[in-house]
């Protein structure tokens, strides 16, 4: 890659392994798809580009890929970001635990008390949160803060919290990015 392109932000989208491969098609915003190649066999997987200057990418292998499958996509995911220059998260999900109703309601308090009204639709999948009329705007950094933790209680909200094991994370991330992850 030449040094201009470089400067610029402009990453390679593809890399080619011995015996994979991995492409990295752009999406809406954030959003990307994550294209593993290895044997014959093509899984398309969906990521997010994540960090302060979106120099990251977080992909989730799905529930119904076998651990050891799981394991070797995490290992080729890691060895192409890495040589690409990304920052990474690569997590696959384990399933999904029953948030217990006196949860979801401790939750729902807790959104108030940072000054949010919480309206949930009758099948959980919609959540809108209105600030509270008269409660201060938070500071640039708490809303920071904040922001990791009501994505944790929107899952509690909703009912179901994925359960995410951590194949590889790049030096920077912590595991805490993933609600319901675990090393």
């Amino acid at each position: 890659m030449n040094w201009l392109r470089k400067l610029l932000g402009h990453r390679d989208r593809e890399y080619r392994g011995d015996d994979f491969s991995v492409r990295i098609e752009p999406g809406f915003r954030e959003l990307v798809s994550v294209i593993h190649t290895r044997s014959g066999t093509t899984l398309t997987l969906n990521g997010e580009r994540i960090g302060r200057k979106c120099e990251g990418i977080d992909v989730r292998i799905p529930e119904d890929v076998e651990s050891e499958r799981a394991r070797q996509i995490g290992r080729d995911l890691e060895t192409a970001f890495r040589a690409m220059e990304y920052s990474y998260v690569i997590a696959h999900l384990l399933g999904f635990d029953i948030v217990p109703e006196n949860e979801q309601q401790a939750a729902i308090a807790e959104f108030r008390e940072m000054g949010y009204e919480i309206e949930v639709s009758p099948d959980r999948r919609t959540i809108r949160q209105t600030r509270i009329a008269g409660t201060p705007l938070p500071g640039i950094e708490t809303a920071r803060k904040q922001s990791l933790r009501m994505a944790s209680l929107l899952q509690s909200i909703r009912g179901r919290r994925p359960r995410f094991e951590i194949l590889a994370i790049s030096e920077g991330f912590s595991p805490e990015i993933i609600v319901g992850a675990k090393m």
